[in-house]
């Protein structure tokens, strides 16, 4: 198949706009929850492959994982054959729920600077922009589910499915 090169995202570009808004476990868990919503036909995908696909540390990706599960949001199963996969229909969770899993309601706080201390009410000349966008990025997550942006993606080699 040939591609043009705007048809071809790199999982580390796409990696770090996420992380400019969300913590690196939320970035890393949106990541998976949209692989997996990609790759929902072939079954339950293992840990390891997903990781190696995503480029992220497998044990990481591992903690991630479990608190997904705990959540709700994927299902895991052992042995072989085994793997994880999503426990809901992809049209059927909003991407925020994902981002409340990993890193609580109050995600939203985090500075986009990366500065200690950062807070709500600090004077910060970013903070009114930071507000604008991580609004507009609340009401995307609460408005699109994962499905909604799986489907953005597919047939762009984003990912090595």
């Amino acid at each position: 198949m040939n591609r043009s090169n705007s048809d071809v995202w790199d999982v580390k570009l796409l990696t770090k706009i996420v992380k400019m808004f969300f913590s690196r476990a939320s970035s890393y868990g949106i990541l998976t929850v949209i692989y997996l919503a990609l790759t929902i036909d072939n079954g339950p995908r293992p840990i390891r492959i997903i990781a190696k696909n995503l480029d992220i540390p497998s044990a990481f990706l591992a903690k991630i994982v479990q608190t997904l599960v705990q959540q709700g949001i994927v299902y895991s199963r052992k042995g072989p054959g085994g793997g994880v996969q999503l426990a809901q229909w992809p049209n059927e969770l909003p991407l925020g729920q994902v981002v409340v899993a990993i890193d609580g309601v109050d995600y939203r706080s985090k500075c986009l600077l990366g500065m200690p201390g950062c807070s709500a009410r600090s004077r910060c000349l970013f903070k009114a922009c930071q507000n604008k966008i991580q609004s507009g990025f609340s009401d995307l997550l609460s408005n699109q589910n994962v499905s909604q942006v799986a489907l953005t993606f597919k047939g762009k080699q984003i990912f090595h499915l």
